[in-house]
């Protein structure tokens, strides 16, 4: 599961695109800034506004920064017991 998720829905189907960040925000995702609404005119004249909302889960995120602290401490862990090592 990524941290970060980007949904992507239209005007045309409101409710699929609110399913999917409701079903986001099941599996442990929150909104995440703004909803960006955009126009788009298709090559038909037809238009439509597409809709994007950014979803990050917190608890990935969490635990990825948990391991890069742990191999940093072992980083450091070698380079003193190489100094002690050495003297």
């Amino acid at each position: 599961m990524s941290p970060y998720k980007l949904i992507r829905g239209s005007d045309k189907n409101i409710a699929a695109f609110e399913e999917q960040i409701a079903n986001a925000m099941l599996d442990g995702y929150d909104l995440a800034n703004d909803l960006v609404v955009q126009p788009k005119t298709n090559a038909n004249g037809e238009t439509e506004v597409l809709l994007f909302q950014a979803m990050i889960c917190e608890e990935i995120l969490d635990f990825d920064e948990s391991d890069e602290d742990d191999e940093e401490d072992e980083e450091v862990d070698e380079f003193e017991e190489e100094e002690e090592l050495s003297r």
